[in-house]
């Protein structure tokens, strides 16, 4: 068998005959070890779990400093207690996009609706400060709140550590490029200014009279496509690129640099977008990966879509959210740390979830593998394989999947209700099944060959048939004992969902017994393409194993034979999935691809 790239990030390129691979709720991590079983491993993104619920819609920020969590939903500015439970603080203007917030020791600062609120933290007094510019974005340096006047090219300053005092002459008009200045935020201490097409960063000069000037070289000529579509990670900025040339370019700074951080594939993608002017963006740092996270609200027809990035490995990977399945964006547009928990916003209701990677309850069950009740689907479609566009035969697939981590949480599933034909003394033919209260039902004109239902009573010692009269009633008769009929015969109720147990008691009366829900083992499904990504096959699902089996394996057969096929893998259990690598069986004589390690390193 041999490797052939199978954990990788998303990259569906121009043509997906060229390339069309996409990592969807799965994220890669290099085994930094280099003396793992494969260099990479594919693991499962963050489920969500309500934490609070505001009354409030939608959340449009969230902010933490000195211990407490504040949230603007809607047109409420809330505060948001270790608990979950919440408090009103006062109402904001809503014009349906972001609020900006920030804080510093006294006083948090919000801009809502084009309306700045300053709120002081010694006792909850929430004002709107006079003199203050109309504000699009707020920001805190060196002890100054910052407003960037919405539409303009004017920055404003406090008074020193005070939010709720303004004055109309403390200004700074930003007149190094002719357009308005779309977006800020402060990083290192500096306040970077973004325009339509160009950006600039000023710093403090410690003057209290001119606080803020341009620093010498940190002028871009690239500037913001989206007003919230900057963040700070891995220390430094990120923020999705336009000049005059074009938009659409994902880019991290280097010192004052420009660096690319999208590839050909992304910038396809978000380039076929309706508008990436409303894009989002957070970022948020868990088990050592940092990512950036860009949500565009308007994508595949308003469902909107969401894109991450991972500093560690430099590899994009996609999130969504299925429910009623549908696939729309991931459920989160803002982010914070609070509580020793990653919090995020949900851009559909007043929602605030609890976001973390799947970890042990302590009972053998996992937390965090599902939206909040709904499933998530776990998808990684892999790359081309093809020998030159010659004939293969694909003998067998094995994806070393993490088998045997099923949850003690069972798997609900459905199956084929259990329908008994009988046949009453006038020769009618009716179907016994049993509903989801056990109660049973009896439908006439069933179609089929009548069956003769024998049981023994619980003691075991009388045997009983179940029979049906002309008008549907149910009852039994008495019959020589026959210690080989059962004491019970399983059903399974008409929605295919609970399991029953039908008996006979000592005196001859049915009874049903709840057996608990219909449930499985774990399961992921395979398909693939012939025709380079545009046509799928069936689906075909294999068990990953009931809780403890860690030697079950995923191996499918006999797959038959293609010049060009590309596999998909697909899951959607509660389960913590994790993908070591894949191995094909082909022939002729099909090599293996290096690991992507190495590969990586050649590069380097």
């Amino acid at each position: 068998m041999a490797r052939f790239g199978f954990v990788s990030g998303s990259y569906s390129s121009q043509s997906v005959n060229a390339d069309c691979q996409v990592c969807r709720n799965w994220y890669p991590e290099s085994i930094e070890s280099q003396q793992g079983k494969s260099g990479f491993a594919l693991y499962p993104t963050p489920g969500l779990t309500v934490f609070s619920r505001l009354p409030d819609s939608p959340l449009r920020g969230l902010f933490t400093i000195n211990g407490r969590t504040f949230a603007v939903a809607g047109s409420t500015f809330f505060e948001i207690f270790t608990d979950g439970t919440f408090a009103n603080r006062g109402a904001v203007a809503n014009d349906g996009l972001m609020a900006s917030i920030t804080g510093g020791p006294l006083h948090i600062l919000i801009a809502s609706g084009g309306i700045g609120y300053a709120l002081t933290l010694a006792d909850n007094s929430f004002i709107q400060p006079l003199n203050m510019v109309s504000p699009r974005i707020v920001a805190y340096s060196d002890g100054y709140y910052l407003a960037l006047k919405d539409n303009s090219d004017v920055f404003q300053f406090s008074t020193l550590l005070d939010a709720t005092t303004w004055s109309l002459a403390d200004v700074e008009q930003v007149n190094f490029f002719a357009d308005n200045v779309l977006s800020m935020h402060v990083d290192h201490r500096e306040i970077c200014l973004f325009g339509a097409k160009q950006s600039i960063v000023y710093a403090n000069t410690g003057d209290p009279n001119t606080p803020f000037l341009p620093i010498n070289g940190a002028f871009a000529e690239q500037g913001s496509g989206a007003v919230f579509g900057n963040t700070k990670l891995d220390n430094t900025s990120f923020w999705i690129g336009a000049n005059e040339h074009g938009g659409g370019i994902g880019w991290k700074a280097q010192g004052y640099t420009p660096i690319r951080v999208t590839n050909h594939a992304i910038e396809y993608a978000w380039q076929g977008y309706p508008t990436i002017s409303d894009a989002i963006s957070y970022a948020y740092q868990d088990q050592g990966h940092a990512f950036w996270v860009v949500y565009f609200p308007s994508a595949n027809s308003g469902r909107g879509a969401t894109w991450v990035f991972d500093v560690a490995t430099s590899m994009w990977h996609e999130r969504d959210h299925l429910e009623n399945g549908v696939h729309y964006a991931h459920r989160s547009n803002c982010h914070t740390y609070a509580f020793g928990k990653h919090l995020v916003g949900d851009w559909d209701s007043g929602n605030i979830y609890q976001m973390a990677i799947p970890v042990s309850d302590g009972a053998g069950g996992w937390l965090f593998a599902d939206d909040f009740g709904m499933p998530i689907q776990r998808l990684r479609r892999a790359p081309h394989v093809s020998k030159e566009q010659e004939w293969q035969q694909h003998i067998s697939l094995q994806v070393d999947i993490e088998t045997g981590v099923g949850s003690n949480i069972p798997i609900v599933s459905q199956t084929i209700p259990t329908t008994i034909i009988l046949a009453a003394p006038n020769a009618s033919l009716w179907a016994l099944t049993i509903n989801d209260n056990g109660t049973l039902q009896t439908t006439a004109g069933a179609i089929g060959v009548a069956q003769t239902l024998f049981m023994t009573d619980s003691s075991h010692t009388a045997s009983w048939q179940v029979v049906i009269s002309n008008t549907g009633v149910l009852s039994t008769n008495s019959v020589a004992f026959n210690a080989a009929y059962p004491i019970f015969t399983e059903m399974v109720s008409i929605t295919g969902t609970i399991n029953y147990r039908l008996s006979v008691t000592l005196g001859g009366l049915l009874q049903s017994d709840n057996q608990g829900l219909v449930t499985r083992e774990p399961t992921i499904s395979l398909r693939w393409s012939d025709d380079g990504g545009h046509t799928w096959s069936n689906q075909y699902d294999l068990s990953a194993g009931a809780m403890g089996n860690f030697r079950k394996r995923a191996i499918w057969r006999r797959l038959g034979r293609s010049r060009d096929r590309v596999y998909e893998i697909q899951t959607s259990d509660p389960i913590p999935w994790r993908v070591v690598d894949a191995y094909l069986n082909a022939d002729p004589d099909y090599k293996p691809v290096e690991r992507l390690v190495k590969q990586v390193s050649k590069g380097a």
